[in-house]
Protein backbone atom coordinates (compact mmCIF):
# COMPACT_ATOMS: atom_id res chain seq x y z
CA UNK A 1 0.00 0.00 0.00
CA UNK A 2 3.01 2.50 0.71
CA UNK A 3 4.45 1.80 -2.69
CA UNK A 4 0.83 2.20 -4.78
CA UNK A 5 0.44 5.39 -2.62
CA UNK A 6 4.01 6.63 -3.73
CA UNK A 7 3.70 6.04 -7.21
CA UNK A 8 0.24 6.35 -7.73
CA UNK A 9 -0.32 9.74 -5.33
CA UNK A 10 -3.40 8.33 -4.18
CA UNK A 11 -3.03 9.05 -0.29
CA UNK A 12 -4.79 5.92 1.77
CA UNK A 13 -6.36 7.29 5.25
CA UNK A 14 -4.18 5.90 8.07
CA UNK A 15 -7.08 3.29 9.42
CA UNK A 16 -6.78 1.67 5.94
CA UNK A 17 -3.56 0.75 6.61
CA UNK A 18 -5.18 -1.77 9.52
CA UNK A 19 -8.37 -2.54 7.98
CA UNK A 20 -7.14 -3.48 4.64
CA UNK A 21 -4.18 -6.30 5.73
CA UNK A 22 -6.52 -7.36 8.25
CA UNK A 23 -9.09 -7.88 5.91
CA UNK A 24 -6.71 -9.79 3.17
CA UNK A 25 -5.62 -12.04 5.63
CA UNK A 26 -9.05 -13.40 7.14
CA UNK A 27 -9.94 -13.36 2.91
CA UNK A 28 -6.03 -15.24 2.81
CA UNK A 29 -6.94 -17.82 5.62
CA UNK A 30 -10.74 -18.63 4.51
CA UNK A 31 -9.36 -19.64 0.65
CA UNK A 32 -5.52 -19.03 0.18
CA UNK A 33 -6.37 -19.43 -4.15
CA UNK A 34 -8.39 -16.01 -3.64
CA UNK A 35 -5.67 -14.67 -1.05
CA UNK A 36 -2.48 -15.64 -3.28
CA UNK A 37 -3.91 -14.71 -7.06
CA UNK A 38 -5.68 -11.42 -5.38
CA UNK A 39 -2.19 -10.59 -3.94
CA UNK A 40 -0.97 -9.66 -7.43
CA UNK A 41 -4.45 -8.27 -9.21
CA UNK A 42 -6.09 -5.93 -6.46
CA UNK A 43 -4.21 -2.95 -7.06
CA UNK A 44 -4.82 -2.97 -10.79
CA UNK A 45 -8.44 -3.73 -9.85
CA UNK A 46 -8.73 -0.68 -7.53
CA UNK A 47 -6.68 1.53 -10.40
CA UNK A 48 -8.96 0.73 -12.63
CA UNK A 49 -12.03 1.04 -10.40
CA UNK A 50 -10.44 5.07 -8.83
CA UNK A 51 -9.39 6.15 -12.57
CA UNK A 52 -11.83 4.59 -15.21
CA UNK A 53 -11.59 7.24 -17.93
CA UNK A 54 -7.26 7.17 -17.09
CA UNK A 55 -4.70 6.15 -19.62
CA UNK A 56 -4.89 1.94 -19.27
CA UNK A 57 -1.76 1.29 -19.89
CA UNK A 58 -0.67 3.45 -16.88
CA UNK A 59 -3.51 1.73 -14.67
CA UNK A 60 -1.74 -1.41 -15.61
CA UNK A 61 1.63 -0.30 -14.65
CA UNK A 62 1.11 1.76 -11.21
CA UNK A 63 -1.43 -1.80 -10.07
CA UNK A 64 1.42 -4.25 -10.69
CA UNK A 65 4.52 -1.82 -9.70
CA UNK A 66 4.14 -1.95 -5.88
CA UNK A 67 4.31 -5.80 -6.24
CA UNK A 68 6.92 -6.24 -8.59
CA UNK A 69 9.12 -3.98 -6.99
CA UNK A 70 8.43 -5.32 -3.90
CA UNK A 71 9.46 -8.69 -5.14
CA UNK A 72 12.56 -7.51 -6.93
CA UNK A 73 13.94 -5.70 -3.80
CA UNK A 74 12.95 -8.43 -1.21
CA UNK A 75 14.81 -11.05 -3.21
CA UNK A 76 17.66 -8.37 -3.68
CA UNK A 77 17.86 -8.21 0.31
CA UNK A 78 17.49 -11.62 0.75
CA UNK A 79 20.25 -12.99 -2.40
CA UNK A 80 22.37 -9.95 -1.65
CA UNK A 81 22.67 -7.37 1.06
CA UNK A 82 21.48 -9.86 3.84
CA UNK A 83 24.46 -12.59 3.28
CA UNK A 84 26.82 -9.08 2.98
CA UNK A 85 26.14 -8.57 6.81
CA UNK A 86 26.65 -12.67 7.96
CA UNK A 87 22.50 -13.48 7.25
CA UNK A 88 22.05 -16.56 5.48
CA UNK A 89 18.09 -16.20 4.83
CA UNK A 90 16.93 -19.38 3.34
CA UNK A 91 19.21 -21.27 5.17
CA UNK A 92 17.50 -20.74 8.85
CA UNK A 93 15.22 -22.46 10.46
CA UNK A 94 12.92 -19.70 11.28
CA UNK A 95 12.55 -17.61 8.06
CA UNK A 96 9.28 -16.08 8.79
CA UNK A 97 10.99 -13.50 11.26
CA UNK A 98 13.19 -12.52 8.21
CA UNK A 99 10.19 -12.69 5.99
CA UNK A 100 8.88 -10.13 8.12
CA UNK A 101 12.44 -8.14 7.99
CA UNK A 102 12.67 -8.16 4.70
CA UNK A 103 9.23 -7.11 4.22
CA UNK A 104 9.84 -4.00 7.00
CA UNK A 105 12.81 -2.76 4.78
CA UNK A 106 11.56 -2.79 1.33
CA UNK A 107 10.05 0.24 1.59
CA UNK A 108 12.93 2.38 3.00
CA UNK A 109 15.40 0.71 0.66
CA UNK A 110 12.74 1.50 -2.34
CA UNK A 111 12.96 5.07 -1.30
CA UNK A 112 16.74 5.06 -1.11
CA UNK A 113 17.12 3.80 -4.39
CA UNK A 114 14.91 6.01 -6.24
CA UNK A 115 16.41 8.79 -4.44
CA UNK A 116 19.78 7.57 -5.55
CA UNK A 117 18.27 7.45 -9.51
CA UNK A 118 16.77 10.45 -9.09
CA UNK A 119 13.75 9.26 -10.12
CA UNK A 120 10.85 11.55 -10.44
CA UNK A 121 7.61 9.98 -11.08
CA UNK A 122 5.84 13.23 -11.02
CA UNK A 123 7.56 13.91 -13.93
CA UNK A 124 6.71 10.45 -15.14
CA UNK A 125 3.09 10.36 -14.08
CA UNK A 126 2.31 13.29 -16.39
CA UNK A 127 4.90 11.76 -19.13
CA UNK A 128 2.34 8.39 -19.27
CA UNK A 129 -0.85 11.04 -19.21
CA UNK A 130 0.08 12.62 -22.13
CA UNK A 131 0.76 9.10 -24.24
CA UNK A 132 4.75 10.37 -25.20
CA UNK A 133 5.48 6.52 -24.98
CA UNK A 134 2.57 4.39 -25.23
CA UNK A 135 4.55 1.53 -26.88
CA UNK A 136 7.26 1.93 -24.34
CA UNK A 137 4.86 1.78 -21.44
CA UNK A 138 3.34 -1.09 -23.23
CA UNK A 139 7.04 -3.34 -23.35
CA UNK A 140 7.10 -2.16 -19.59
CA UNK A 141 4.13 -3.91 -18.83
CA UNK A 142 4.43 -6.82 -20.06
CA UNK A 143 7.47 -7.21 -19.13
CA UNK A 144 6.35 -7.30 -15.32
CA UNK A 145 3.48 -9.25 -16.13
CA UNK A 146 5.85 -12.02 -17.23
CA UNK A 147 8.49 -11.74 -14.47
CA UNK A 148 5.31 -12.08 -11.77
CA UNK A 149 4.36 -15.54 -14.28
CA UNK A 150 7.81 -16.82 -14.31
CA UNK A 151 8.29 -16.34 -10.40
CA UNK A 152 4.95 -17.56 -9.57
CA UNK A 153 5.43 -20.44 -11.63
CA UNK A 154 9.14 -21.31 -9.47
CA UNK A 155 7.65 -20.67 -6.36
CA UNK A 156 3.86 -22.94 -7.19
CA UNK A 157 6.31 -25.51 -8.65
CA UNK A 158 9.38 -25.24 -6.74
CA UNK A 159 10.05 -29.25 -5.94
CA UNK A 160 9.59 -30.41 -9.10
CA UNK A 161 11.86 -27.72 -11.00
CA UNK A 162 15.49 -28.62 -10.18
CA UNK A 163 17.08 -25.25 -8.80
CA UNK A 164 14.30 -23.18 -8.55
CA UNK A 165 15.81 -21.02 -5.72
CA UNK A 166 18.91 -20.49 -8.24
CA UNK A 167 16.43 -19.84 -11.01
CA UNK A 168 14.61 -17.04 -8.97
CA UNK A 169 17.51 -15.26 -7.67
CA UNK A 170 19.19 -14.99 -11.07
CA UNK A 171 16.15 -14.13 -12.87
CA UNK A 172 15.83 -11.05 -10.36
CA UNK A 173 19.17 -9.68 -10.50
CA UNK A 174 18.67 -9.82 -14.59
CA UNK A 175 14.87 -8.32 -14.47
CA UNK A 176 15.96 -5.84 -11.64
CA UNK A 177 18.99 -4.75 -13.22
CA UNK A 178 16.72 -4.28 -16.66
CA UNK A 179 13.39 -2.47 -14.58
CA UNK A 180 15.22 0.17 -13.45
CA UNK A 181 16.83 0.99 -16.75
CA UNK A 182 13.81 1.03 -18.39
CA UNK A 183 12.40 3.74 -15.64
CA UNK A 184 15.48 5.65 -15.85
CA UNK A 185 14.79 5.76 -19.51
CA UNK A 186 11.31 6.83 -19.15
CA UNK A 187 12.15 9.42 -16.58
CA UNK A 188 14.82 11.08 -18.36
CA UNK A 189 12.56 10.75 -22.19
CA UNK A 190 9.71 11.98 -20.34
CA UNK A 191 11.55 15.82 -18.47
CA UNK A 192 12.75 16.39 -21.88
CA UNK A 193 9.41 15.95 -23.85
CA UNK A 194 7.80 18.06 -21.09
CA UNK A 195 10.73 20.81 -21.08
CA UNK A 196 10.05 20.66 -24.71
CA UNK A 197 6.21 21.12 -24.23
CA UNK A 198 6.66 24.29 -22.20
CA UNK A 199 9.22 25.87 -24.36
CA UNK A 200 6.56 25.34 -27.07
CA UNK A 201 3.90 26.26 -25.72
CA UNK A 202 5.25 29.29 -24.41
CA UNK A 203 6.38 30.71 -27.59
CA UNK A 204 2.72 30.03 -28.72
CA UNK A 205 1.92 32.22 -25.60
CA UNK A 206 4.28 34.66 -26.80
CA UNK A 207 2.79 35.20 -30.38
CA UNK A 208 -0.66 35.36 -28.98
CA UNK A 209 0.26 37.87 -26.20
CA UNK A 210 1.88 39.79 -28.77
CA UNK A 211 -1.47 39.91 -30.90
CA UNK A 212 -3.47 40.47 -27.93
CA UNK A 213 -1.17 43.62 -27.24
CA UNK A 214 -1.09 44.84 -30.84
CA UNK A 215 -5.18 44.39 -30.73
CA UNK A 216 -5.01 46.32 -27.42
CA UNK A 217 -3.14 48.83 -29.30
CA UNK A 218 -5.64 49.31 -32.44
CA UNK A 219 -8.24 49.53 -29.86
CA UNK A 220 -6.93 52.42 -28.32
CA UNK A 221 -6.02 54.18 -31.41
CA UNK A 222 -9.81 53.84 -32.41
CA UNK A 223 -10.65 55.34 -29.29
CA UNK A 224 -8.17 57.95 -29.40
CA UNK A 225 -9.68 58.44 -33.07
CA UNK A 226 -13.52 58.97 -31.45
CA UNK A 227 -11.61 61.25 -29.32
CA UNK A 228 -10.82 63.57 -31.86
CA UNK A 229 -14.23 63.06 -33.31
CA UNK A 230 -16.15 63.70 -30.69
CA UNK A 231 -14.09 67.33 -30.38
CA UNK A 232 -15.26 68.24 -33.66
CA UNK A 233 -18.73 66.72 -32.77
CA UNK A 234 -19.21 68.99 -30.04
CA UNK A 235 -17.63 71.82 -31.69
CA UNK A 236 -20.47 71.11 -34.35
CA UNK A 237 -23.19 71.07 -31.71
CA UNK A 238 -22.05 73.76 -30.09
CA UNK A 239 -22.52 75.63 -32.93
CA UNK A 240 -25.93 74.78 -33.51
CA UNK A 241 -27.05 75.73 -30.36
CA UNK A 242 -25.49 79.29 -30.43
CA UNK A 243 -27.62 79.61 -33.74
CA UNK A 244 -30.60 77.39 -32.07
CA UNK A 245 -30.58 74.95 -34.90
CA UNK A 246 -32.02 72.05 -33.46
CA UNK A 247 -32.27 70.61 -37.26
CA UNK A 248 -28.62 71.12 -37.16
CA UNK A 249 -28.12 69.38 -33.97
CA UNK A 250 -30.49 66.25 -34.53
CA UNK A 251 -28.65 66.21 -38.01
CA UNK A 252 -25.10 65.72 -36.00
CA UNK A 253 -26.61 63.32 -33.52
CA UNK A 254 -28.20 61.11 -36.77
CA UNK A 255 -25.13 61.15 -38.81
CA UNK A 256 -22.70 60.92 -36.35
CA UNK A 257 -23.35 60.06 -32.97
CA UNK A 258 -25.80 56.96 -33.66
CA UNK A 259 -23.33 55.00 -36.14
CA UNK A 260 -20.10 55.89 -33.62
CA UNK A 261 -22.43 54.81 -30.57
CA UNK A 262 -22.45 51.33 -32.52
CA UNK A 263 -18.98 51.23 -33.38
CA UNK A 264 -18.22 51.80 -29.33
CA UNK A 265 -20.65 48.81 -28.60
CA UNK A 266 -18.74 46.02 -31.49
CA UNK A 267 -18.27 42.94 -29.96
CA UNK A 268 -13.94 43.34 -30.63
CA UNK A 269 -14.32 46.47 -27.69
CA UNK A 270 -15.21 43.31 -25.43
CA UNK A 271 -11.51 41.60 -25.36
CA UNK A 272 -10.30 44.53 -23.46
CA UNK A 273 -12.01 42.59 -20.99
CA UNK A 274 -9.67 40.03 -20.78
CA UNK A 275 -7.44 42.51 -18.46
CA UNK A 276 -9.15 40.77 -15.35
CA UNK A 277 -7.01 37.41 -16.26
CA UNK A 278 -4.00 38.16 -13.97
CA UNK A 279 -2.38 35.25 -16.22
CA UNK A 280 -0.44 35.96 -19.34
CA UNK A 281 -0.42 32.29 -20.87
CA UNK A 282 -4.26 32.31 -20.25
CA UNK A 283 -4.91 35.92 -21.38
CA UNK A 284 -2.62 35.47 -24.35
CA UNK A 285 -4.38 32.06 -25.60
CA UNK A 286 -8.36 32.95 -24.85
CA UNK A 287 -7.22 36.45 -27.39
CA UNK A 288 -6.53 34.68 -29.74
CA UNK A 289 -9.49 32.49 -30.05
CA UNK A 290 -11.43 35.44 -29.61
CA UNK A 291 -10.18 37.70 -32.08
CA UNK A 292 -9.83 34.52 -34.25
CA UNK A 293 -13.69 34.35 -34.01
CA UNK A 294 -13.82 37.44 -34.24
CA UNK A 295 -11.95 37.67 -37.51
CA UNK A 296 -14.15 34.95 -39.15
CA UNK A 297 -17.46 36.73 -38.60
CA UNK A 298 -18.33 35.42 -35.10
CA UNK A 299 -20.13 38.09 -32.69
CA UNK A 300 -18.48 37.62 -29.73
CA UNK A 301 -19.53 38.22 -25.93
CA UNK A 302 -17.18 38.12 -22.96
CA UNK A 303 -17.84 37.83 -18.90
CA UNK A 304 -15.06 38.25 -16.87
CA UNK A 305 -15.95 40.87 -13.86
CA UNK A 306 -13.55 39.98 -11.18
CA UNK A 307 -9.77 39.31 -11.05
CA UNK A 308 -8.94 35.69 -11.76
CA UNK A 309 -5.59 34.66 -10.30
CA UNK A 310 -6.16 31.24 -9.32
CA UNK A 311 -7.03 28.36 -11.99
CA UNK A 312 -7.61 25.97 -9.54
CA UNK A 313 -5.81 23.25 -11.56
CA UNK A 314 -2.15 22.81 -13.39
CA UNK A 315 -2.83 25.56 -15.70
CA UNK A 316 -1.30 23.59 -18.87
CA UNK A 317 -4.16 21.73 -18.13
CA UNK A 318 -7.04 24.59 -17.84
CA UNK A 319 -5.45 26.01 -20.95
CA UNK A 320 -5.75 22.84 -22.64
CA UNK A 321 -9.34 22.67 -21.80
CA UNK A 322 -10.16 26.24 -22.78
CA UNK A 323 -8.94 25.48 -26.18
CA UNK A 324 -10.67 22.90 -27.02
CA UNK A 325 -13.88 24.09 -25.92
CA UNK A 326 -13.05 27.49 -27.81
CA UNK A 327 -11.81 25.98 -30.60
CA UNK A 328 -15.45 23.57 -31.01
CA UNK A 329 -17.57 26.30 -29.95
CA UNK A 330 -16.05 28.40 -33.01
CA UNK A 331 -16.19 26.03 -35.64
CA UNK A 332 -19.80 24.76 -34.45
CA UNK A 333 -20.72 28.34 -34.33
CA UNK A 334 -20.03 29.17 -37.99
CA UNK A 335 -22.39 26.50 -39.13
CA UNK A 336 -25.25 28.63 -37.28
CA UNK A 337 -27.00 31.48 -39.29
CA UNK A 338 -25.87 34.43 -36.62
CA UNK A 339 -22.75 32.42 -35.17
CA UNK A 340 -21.91 33.73 -31.69
CA UNK A 341 -19.67 32.72 -28.87
CA UNK A 342 -19.88 33.68 -25.54
CA UNK A 343 -16.81 33.24 -22.89
CA UNK A 344 -17.45 33.66 -19.11
CA UNK A 345 -15.44 33.43 -16.01
CA UNK A 346 -16.96 33.49 -12.79
CA UNK A 347 -15.54 33.38 -9.40
CA UNK A 348 -18.06 31.87 -7.27
CA UNK A 349 -16.43 31.19 -3.48
CA UNK A 350 -13.79 28.75 -4.07
CA UNK A 351 -14.68 28.13 -7.16
CA UNK A 352 -13.84 28.74 -10.59
CA UNK A 353 -16.51 29.00 -13.20
CA UNK A 354 -15.66 28.32 -17.32
CA UNK A 355 -18.77 29.00 -19.55
CA UNK A 356 -18.41 28.28 -23.02
CA UNK A 357 -21.35 28.80 -25.50
CA UNK A 358 -21.99 28.64 -28.64
CA UNK A 359 -24.74 29.47 -31.53
CA UNK A 360 -25.47 26.13 -33.60
CA UNK A 361 -27.09 25.31 -36.58
CA UNK A 362 -29.46 22.76 -35.04
CA UNK A 363 -32.13 23.50 -32.47
CA UNK A 364 -30.79 20.74 -29.97
CA UNK A 365 -27.79 19.30 -30.65
CA UNK A 366 -27.54 15.07 -28.63
CA UNK A 367 -25.45 15.39 -25.72
CA UNK A 368 -25.47 11.69 -24.44
CA UNK A 369 -22.20 10.67 -26.27
CA UNK A 370 -19.93 13.69 -27.09
CA UNK A 371 -17.08 12.98 -24.52
CA UNK A 372 -16.66 9.38 -26.00
CA UNK A 373 -13.46 9.22 -27.86
CA UNK A 374 -13.95 9.11 -31.70
CA UNK A 375 -17.79 10.42 -31.43
CA UNK A 376 -18.53 13.44 -33.15
CA UNK A 377 -21.95 14.88 -34.68
CA UNK A 378 -19.68 16.03 -37.42
CA UNK A 379 -18.82 12.77 -38.27
CA UNK A 380 -16.42 10.01 -37.05
CA UNK A 381 -13.12 10.63 -35.74
CA UNK A 382 -13.74 14.33 -35.32
CA UNK A 383 -14.29 13.60 -31.12
CA UNK A 384 -10.84 13.84 -29.77
CA UNK A 385 -10.75 16.91 -28.29
CA UNK A 386 -14.32 16.33 -25.72
CA UNK A 387 -12.95 12.97 -24.77
CA UNK A 388 -9.26 14.49 -24.00
CA UNK A 389 -11.11 17.32 -21.42
CA UNK A 390 -12.70 14.33 -19.83
CA UNK A 391 -9.46 12.90 -19.38
CA UNK A 392 -7.92 16.04 -17.97
CA UNK A 393 -11.14 16.34 -15.72
CA UNK A 394 -10.32 13.03 -14.36
CA UNK A 395 -7.33 13.85 -12.77
CA UNK A 396 -9.08 16.70 -10.39
CA UNK A 397 -12.05 14.75 -8.60
CA UNK A 398 -13.51 18.26 -7.05
CA UNK A 399 -14.20 19.72 -10.90
CA UNK A 400 -17.32 18.65 -12.60
CA UNK A 401 -18.39 19.64 -15.96
CA UNK A 402 -22.17 20.47 -17.34
CA UNK A 403 -23.57 20.46 -20.91
CA UNK A 404 -26.63 22.09 -21.97
CA UNK A 405 -28.62 22.41 -25.86
CA UNK A 406 -31.56 24.18 -26.47
CA UNK A 407 -33.10 26.79 -28.38
CA UNK A 408 -29.80 26.84 -31.12
CA UNK A 409 -27.56 27.20 -27.86
CA UNK A 410 -24.88 25.21 -26.38
CA UNK A 411 -23.09 25.67 -23.50
CA UNK A 412 -20.79 23.72 -21.80
CA UNK A 413 -19.85 25.07 -18.07
CA UNK A 414 -16.90 23.80 -15.97
CA UNK A 415 -16.32 23.97 -12.17
CA UNK A 416 -13.02 24.15 -11.29
CA UNK A 417 -12.20 23.37 -7.70
CA UNK A 418 -9.05 22.67 -5.43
Amino acid sequence: MLLYSQVSEKKFKPYWYMIFPLVYVVIFMLCPPAGYFGYFFIFVAYSFFANPHGNKLFNLFIGVYPIVILSLLGRLLAYHIFPLVGIAVYNEVNISIYDLLIDALTFPFYILIIKTLKLDFNDLKKGFERNFFNRMLLVVDVSMLVYMLIISVLMIFGEKISHADYLRGHINDIYILLFFVMLLYLNSTSKEKLKEEILKQKDIQLSELSNYSHHIENLYGEIRSFRHDYINILTSIKVGIDNKDIDAIKSVYEGVLGDSGKQLYNSKFDIAKLSNIKNDAVKSVLSAKLIEAHSRGVEIAIEIEDAVYDFKIDLLDFIKVMSILCDNAIEASLESELPKLTVALILDGEALILVVENSTVDERVNISNIFEEGYSSKGEGRGIGLHNVREILAKYPFSSVSTRSADYLFSQTITFRK
